[in-house]
């Protein structure tokens, strides 16, 4: 899975990512560790503090207080990060976005249908639906943007049948989570 944008909730920093990356059905409190709990138990890079994976919202929200080592060290990979100026609650059918996946790296379609729904284990998803698949595993959580980057508009979710990327709404990731913001 990937992270999808450090962000704080309640003034603690932290960062979004898709729900059913974290769930183990065990709730809100679980360790989670980048890119895997070492030996040591150490690599720990904040506790689930928001798990949901309901028609609303697959989303997750990481607080980062209680992390091992250097938290700057966890959003560092091969990409070239730019900083989130603004939000798009729901793109518009036509728009370009980008999303960037732990797998895919930067991948680019076209939003299709912005009022989707993705049925997933039994559960209807309210998502943004593009035109072609552009994801691989891991991309999970990943941020949607627009082209250049600095226009947040959701986080992966899924693909299906290798047709079409889809990903929940930033409307639906901050009302589900309560109280994110810059």
């Amino acid at each position: 899975c990937t992270i999808g944008l450090a962000i704080p909730r309640g003034g603690i920093d932290g960062f979004i990512t898709a729900g059913h990356c974290v769930d183990d059905t065990s709730g809100s409190g679980d360790d989670v560790y980048q890119p895997t709990e070492d030996l040591f138990g150490s690599n720990k890079v904040g506790d689930v503090s928001v798990d949901l994976y309901q028609a609303q919202c697959d989303c997750a929200w990481i607080d980062q207080s209680s992390a091992d080592g250097n938290q700057k060290s966890v959003w560092s990979n091969t990409n070239t990060w730019t900083a989130i100026t603004s939000f798009t609650n729901r793109p518009s059918s036509g728009t370009n976005v980008m999303l960037h996946g732990a797998t895919s790296t930067l991948a680019y379609a076209v939003v299709d249908d912005p009022y989707a729904t993705a049925t997933i284990d039994g559960i209807t998803f309210d998502v943004v639906d593009t035109t072609t698949d552009v994801s691989s595993g891991g991309d999970s959580g990943g941020a949607w943007t627009n082209y250049s980057s600095n226009n947040f508009m959701g986080t992966h979710q899924g693909a299906v049948d290798g047709s079409r990327s889809f990903f929940i709404p930033w409307e639906n990731v901050k009302s589900s989570t309560n109280g994110l913001g810059l």
